[in-house]
């Protein structure tokens, strides 16, 4: 998933006096820079990314082709939102042991079970999609 946004920079904010300032763009020799917010980021939206494309007829061009793709579905977002949630409450020391040992009992791979739920795209359709509506 990727934005690509038609403004020349992203993530405007604002620095601690409260003054504007520019966003993340990346190395100033790069030709184009990207920002991932994945399910196993830290700081993590849950899927989607920005970035800026300093080459302006480049950008155009990517932004007519991100526009012919398909909208990832809500419910598919839902689905990943559902799946935080649930990996945030079993990720208590108590019920990840619990976990853990129930996967053992059942002749399951804890570790590829976990492994295998945080993976971004497991279906490489997925590459070729728009963010969904929330993202």
């Amino acid at each position: 998933q990727s934005f690509i946004g038609t403004g020349g920079s992203f993530g405007v904010g604002c620095s601690p006096r409260g003054a504007p300032e520019r966003g993340f763009r990346g190395h100033s020799l790069s030709d184009a820079a990207f920002v991932s917010f994945g399910f196993i980021k830290t700081h993590t939206a849950l899927g989607g990314a920005v970035g800026h494309i300093r080459d302006e007829s480049v950008r155009e061009r990517a932004q007519q082709l991100q526009a012919t793709l398909p909208v990832r579905p809500t419910k598919q977002f839902l689905g990943v939102v559902m799946k935080a949630a649930l990996l945030k409450v079993v990720s208590s020391p108590c019920l990840w042991g619990l976990s853990a040992a129930l996967c053992r009992l059942l002749g399951r791979d804890f570790d590829a079970l976990i492994v295998a739920s945080v993976r971004g795209f497991p279906d490489p359709a997925g590459f070729k999609m728009q963010p969904s509506t929330p993202l």
